[in-house]
């Protein structure tokens, strides 16, 4: 189960790459599906699934049933790898 937890954040970290580094996804766009992401990113669907819970719970994405999931404006504040928010100029905020 631990190997899963690490393999789930290091996609969730790939995937806060992909919208805030490689500008592939803006605020407010959809994700490609689970079945496609898992293909693109050679996982299985369940470690996508555990990935997009995480990045749901630090506001990065919002999952909508029967809609797909979206890239928040909250997404624009993170980084990979930290789940620090960072404000103005990139300066590390303080969590509350």
């Amino acid at each position: 189960m631990k190997n899963n937890k690490m393999l789930s954040q290091s996609i969730a970290d790939t995937l806060i790459s992909m919208i805030t580094i490689e500008k592939r996804f803006a605020a407010g766009d959809k994700l490609p599906n689970e079945n496609e992401l898992a293909a693109e990113l050679s996982v299985s669907r369940t470690t996508i699934r555990e990935a997009i819970k995480t990045l749901a719970a630090r506001d990065i994405v919002e999952i909508q049933r029967g809609r797909g999931t979206f890239v928040t404006k909250g997404a624009l504040a993170q980084k990979a790898g930290d789940g620090a928010t960072y404000g103005h100029q990139g300066q590390r905020e303080r969590s509350l």
